[in-house]
């Protein structure tokens, strides 16, 4: 969705923002995203500042209860957005120079990916142009955390998620800080955060950016004023170092090398922390074909778990080049662009392992990369074996609360498979947050089920 898609289905709303001062109204919806009793509302104040930033041109100085009357109007935009924020409202990521808090926002698992990005350019050599990158990313969370510091956020705190009949308001003295917070003296801006500055012009040249992708999402700073500089989206933190850092790959000629090294720290994980933590296992490998060579970006492997089930884990490696151009809520879509090849080898490497070794099993596809999903491709899945697709920050996250994830998965997945056959179906993702969410328990509730999203 664009600023322009949603300005054409909310003109009247828009209508009210024309008549705003931009500076105001800015500085106020930025300052509530620093409020947790916001967590819900996310996504529509992001919508909201991204419209204002576009279309405000006027004097009024809209309230917190104009901003609020806005967001309650919202709710069904809001429900239909499908963006809800994560639980934590604050996460951390660990520098060189300590721990460093920021914001979630709507960012699935941000911490994760901007740990990866800091981790693997942590391997590059100290020239010039990588030294002073690592300033800005360093600059840029240092601020967070100052930031975040000032206004009493605590690491891991959370969030409401679900916006509620009246959006609760936070206390004037929270809001009044939060403001002051975003308001920063143009002369007193770091250097180092020139690059995530924007003005006011390139602002209003940005009705077709793509939310998620927008302009202001890589440079989360607002010029509005040869003297007053604002902090207008503090949930674009993630996103604006990610872009950044695959930017300046791209700009000095080291995309290649950084995106060999973030393999190597992935392959890491998916091979020393991931399996490394599962229950003792043996490996079956000798069964899986060889990867073609234009499926260089994949790996797998293939090992018993309860004694008598197989799981075949293959690892996804994204295309950076590609996630620069497309923005990070895009789809990674080199399974689609060699659909039969991918869709071979993969049903091959199943077939092999269900009828070769005669066991029931699953495939379970980990996406790597820096935060994008992946577009997979339907393949061959014989009777008694199951597909699931997460996330490598997700994976893991689920080694740390259990031991047996791995047996685990495959209860989730067959509870999956049995509301399937009676007409109920419940996407993955959700389904496995789910599961774990009630304490590991397999049976199907009314009240587990009501916060999915089901089909009949």
């Amino acid at each position: 969705m664009t600023v322009d898609d949603f300005a054409a289905k909310h003109r009247d709303l828009v209508a009210t923002i024309h008549a705003w001062y931009l500076d105001s109204s800015v500085s106020l919806c930025a300052g509530l995203l620093l409020c947790p009793v916001m967590h819900a509302y996310t996504i529509a104040l992001e919508v909201l500042i991204h419209t204002i930033g576009v279309h405000s041109n006027g004097t009024v100085c809209p309230d917190v209860t104009n901003i609020v009357e806005m967001l309650n109007g919202l709710r069904s935009f809001i429900d239909e957005s499908d963006e809800l924020p994560r639980d934590v409202f604050v996460v951390n990521v660990m520098t060189e120079d300590g721990n460093r808090r920021f914001l979630t926002g709507t960012w699935e698992t941000s911490e994760f990916w901007v740990q990866q990005a800091l981790d693997t350019l942590r391997l590059a050599p100290e020239t010039a142009a990588i030294k002073n990158l690592r300033g800005q990313v360093q600059e840029l969370l240092d601020f967070s955390e100052a930031a975040l510091d000032r206004n009493g956020l605590a690491r891991y705190v959370a969030g409401s998620v679900r916006p509620v009949a009246d959006a609760e308001l936070p206390n004037k003295e929270d809001l009044a800080r939060a403001v002051q917070t975003v308001r920063l003296e143009a002369d007193y801006l770091p250097r180092s955060l020139e690059i995530f500055t924007s003005s006011v012009e390139e602002m209003r040249k940005t009705g077709s950016d793509r939310l998620g992708n927008s302009l202001l999402e890589r440079h989360p700073f607002l010029r509005v004023s040869s003297s007053l500089v604002i902090w207008a989206l503090p949930t674009a933190t993630s996103a604006a170092l990610r872009i950044l850092v695959l930017r300046r790959m791209q700009e000095t000629g080291n995309m290649r090398q950084f995106a060999r090294a973030l393999r190597l720290v992935q392959e890491h994980l998916f091979y020393d922390d991931l399996l490394g933590r599962s229950e003792p296992h043996i490996h079956c490998d000798k069964h899986l074909p060889p990867p073609p060579s234009d499926l260089r970006w994949i790996r797998q492997t293939a090992f018993e778990f309860e004694g008598a089930r197989v799981a075949h884990l293959v690892l996804v490696h994204d295309d950076l080049q590609d996630a620069i151009q497309s923005g990070l809520t895009s789809f990674n879509t080199s399974a689609l662009q060699s659909l039969l090849t991918f869709q071979t080898h993969l049903s091959r490497s199943v077939v092999r392992l269900r009828y070769g070794l005669r066991r029931e099993g699953m495939t379970i596809i980990v996406m790597g990369g820096l935060g994008r999903g992946f577009a997979i491709p339907p393949f061959a899945l014989p009777p008694n074996w199951y597909q699931c697709t997460v996330h490598l920050s997700d994976a893991l996250a689920l080694t740390w609360l259990e031991r047996a994830w791995l047996s685990s998965v495959w209860r989730v997945k067959k509870d999956v498979d049995w509301l399937r056959q009676r007409g109920l179906h419940i996407r993955d993702e959700e389904m496995t947050s789910g599961y774990w969410a009630t304490g590991g328990q397999s049976d199907v509730s009314y009240r587990w089920m009501s916060v999915f999203q089901l089909r009949i």
